[in-house]
């Protein structure tokens, strides 16, 4: 299992100019949640999570998260590649704006939450 925290990443517009996702400052998920999103920046499609889930095909989310905001609460989330938390796993443990640099980018199928 990969265990490496990963750094915010600046958000940027096409002119050059830093950008704070709107969700960043305003909201977060319920305690003990998170958000998945299909986006970059916690951006597009939100998917809340506060349970274990073993198969993300069920909640249309399969393979498409992009980023992860995460709640109060929340000590660790595992990424799975395969369904039932199969196959190869990586440990988050801070809101990750996105995994374009890990080989989960869009490659999540399953997910634990440690509380």
């Amino acid at each position: 299992m990969a265990t490496a925290p990963i750094e915010a990443m600046d958000c940027s517009s096409k002119i050059g100019k830093k950008l704070v996702p709107p969700l960043v400052d305003f909201q977060s998920p319920p305690d003990g949640c998170i958000w998945l999103f299909n986006g970059e920046c916690l951006t597009e499609e939100k998917l809340e999570v506060c349970s274990n889930v073993a198969d993300l095909k069920i909640k249309n989310f399969e393979n498409i998260t992009s980023s992860i905001k995460i709640g109060k609460g929340v000590k660790n989330v595992y990424l799975y590649s395969g369904r039932n938390y199969a196959d190869q796993s990586m440990k988050i443990n801070q809101t990750t704006y996105t995994l374009y640099s890990t080989q989960f980018n869009n490659r999540i199928a399953s997910l634990k939450i440690e509380k």
